[in-house]
């Protein structure tokens, strides 16, 4: 449904990857606020796999360290 939405909306033969500039046939089109059920344009952004894995790495860390900083002041109570 995402790729659909997306790639109906966009050429793909020349769209650009936001975060690196690739052109190719080798897009995804990901979720930006990171729920795969919200299928609004406005939250599909086309990317190259490579800065695809990159944002989904990056999301796991912030939301890991997140949990760590609510766990270390938990223990300073």
């Amino acid at each position: 449904m995402a790729r659909e939405t997306f790639w109906t909306e966009y050429d793909k033969t020349e769209y650009c990857c936001p975060d690196c500039d690739y052109v190719g046939d080798e897009l995804e089109v990901h979720h930006i606020d990171g729920d795969p059920f919200n299928n609004d344009l406005e939250n599909l952004t086309g990317l190259c796999h490579q800065c695809h894995v990159h944002r989904h790495r990056q999301e796991y860390i912030e939301q890991r360290l997140g949990e760590m900083r609510s766990e270390f002041e938990a223990l300073a109570d």
